[in-house]
C-alpha cells in the first residue's frame, strides 16, 4: 500500500462577508492636511495607536489629526481592532 505523497485537495468555498458589529464603524474624512474621525471610541483609538498629535474639532464633534498619522492609524483599526473603516475625501 502506498501513501499519496499530498493531502487531497480541500474544495474552496466562498466566504461570505458579514456585516460589521454595531458600534465598531470609523468613519474617515480626508481633507488637503487634516482628517477628521468619526465614531465610537475614537479618542481611546488615538491612544492605543500612539497618535499623540490630535485636537477636538467643536464645530464638526470630531477629532482631528494631520494626515500624515493616518496610515499607521487605519492599519492599527483595520487589524488590530477589526473596526470596518469607511474612508472620504473632502474638499475644506
Amino acid at each position: 500500500m502506498t501513501l499519496p505523497l499530498f493531502p487531497p485537495p480541500v474544495p474552496r468555498t466562498r466566504r461570505r462577508r458579514r456585516n460589521p458589529p454595531p458600534g465598531t464603524v470609523l468613519r474617515v474624512r480626508v481633507g488637503r492636511r487634516t482628517v477628521w474621525l468619526t465614531g465610537p471610541d475614537v479618542q481611546r483609538l488615538l491612544d492605543d495607536a500612539g497618535v499623540t498629535r490630535r485636537q477636538w474639532d467643536h464645530l464638526t464633534s470630531t477629532w482631528a489629526i494631520p494626515v500624515a498619522a493616518l496610515d499607521g492609524l487605519l492599519a492599527y483599526a483595520e487589524d488590530t481592532q477589526r473596526r470596518a473603516v469607511t474612508v472620504e475625501a473632502v474638499d475644506r
